[in-house]
């Protein structure tokens, strides 16, 4: 298949705009190589998700384009909107998904879409220079790349309980009958940072390459003279989910997160439980549900850093680091590749042996 000619008969299809065109062909070929084993799903992935490429970010057009995409669906359905960040700002993109209910509440279908923003005055002139397009190439990789290890969701459902897997993100919706209506509740939202990190991990990689750069920094510099707006996830974040897809392996994490083999998570934790390293650390919590937490308490404590000291924020940060990467290094321990006494030398060196207290503040499971 001709990657460009496939580009313009997407665009032919869904009335893409020039822009979109041009950030579609930079980012086939860096999806194209990532997922090199998985070539029909890219292609499948373009050909069956629409993108919609707007400079209005806001809730309310977020909606319209909802209401666009889902039509009658679900008529008789009326559910209660979550966040699962927990956060009040306007996304800079997303990848959305809905479920499709017949009449017994049974997910039939899934309509799936992608947002992101066309930069228009606000520094569109240096996003040209840089990308050769409008289009927020670093959110749109990001997306994509959320899109990709989602287009394979979960579906379980149990009496009146729908379990949903989207990547590493999974979700508990509980129906309720209500006259006319079914009430959808979200119950539980799991591990959404652990996609987060994972998800910005590669979407970096990726931008290294289009920039032709040797490292993130020295792209990241490159973004920074255009007037880029980093994501909320920080580096110390993103070291995490590199240190879990190294010791994994990303073969390993992508049956896990892409094709939902949830034996290798099993794994994992049963590895990790047994180490005197999450014993110490975890504070009896299962490994992966205490990695979950974490990174999400980090997620918090980076969006609220303001409220912070410089010296607070730093210590709370390196406190959670570690606690964090303790589940990680726990499964190493079980296959002999760490000692617990060197990871509490490194630990002890870098927080303290009498470490910064930190209220508790996470979400998962």
């Amino acid at each position: 298949m001709n990657p460009n000619e496939f580009v313009d008969g997407i665009c032919q299809k869904y009335c893409y705009s020039e822009d979109l065109n041009i950030a579609i062909k930079l980012a086939l070929p860096l999806m194209l190589e990532r997922y090199k084993d998985r070539t029909d799903e890219v292609y499948k992935l373009f050909d069956n998700v629409r993108i919609f490429a707007t400079d209005d970010m806001s809730a309310k057009h977020f909606a319209e384009i909802e209401r666009e995409m889902t039509g009658e669906d679900n008529h008789h359905v009326e559910e209660a909107k979550t966040d699962p960040y927990e956060s009040e700002r306007d996304p800079g993109a997303a990848y959305c998904f809905s479920p499709v209910y017949d009449e017994n509440m049974n997910v039939t279908s899934e309509k799936r879409w992608l947002v992101v923003a066309d930069i228009k005055g606000y520094h569109e002139d240096e996003y040209r220079a840089l990308f050769g397009t409008s289009i927020n190439m670093p959110y749109f990789l990001h997306e994509l790349n959320h899109a990709f290890a989602m287009q394979n969701p979960i579906y379980k459902k149990e009496e009146n309980c729908l379990f949903c897997k989207h990547g590493m993100y999974e979700e508990i919706l509980e129906f309720q009958n209500s006259g006319d209506k079914v009430k959808v509740e979200h119950i539980s939202e799991d591990d959404i940072i652990v996609e987060e990190i994972i998800n910005e991990k590669t979407t970096q990689d990726m931008i290294t390459k289009l920039l032709r750069c040797d490292s993130y920094r020295e792209a990241l510099s490159k973004l920074n003279a255009i007037g880029y707006v980093p994501s909320s996830y920080s580096a110390t974040q993103i070291l995490i989910a590199e240190t879990l897809e190294t010791t994994l392996g990303q073969e390993q994490l992508d049956k896990w997160r892409i094709d939902n083999d949830l034996t290798v998570r099993q794994r994992f934790c049963d590895a990790s439980n047994s180490s005197q390293i999450t014993a110490t650390y975890c504070q009896g919590e299962d490994a992966y549900s205490f990695l979950s937490n974490t990174v999400f308490q980090m997620f918090k404590t980076s969006c609220n850093s303001f409220r912070m000291s410089v010296d607070d924020y730093g210590k709370t940060m390196r406190v959670l680091m570690f606690n964090a990467l303790a589940p990680i290094y726990g499964y190493q321990e079980s296959l002999g590749l760490i000692t617990f006494d060197k990871y509490h030398d490194v630990r002890a060196n870098a927080c303290g042996e009498e470490e910064f207290v930190i209220e508790e503040s996470g979400k998962g499971k």
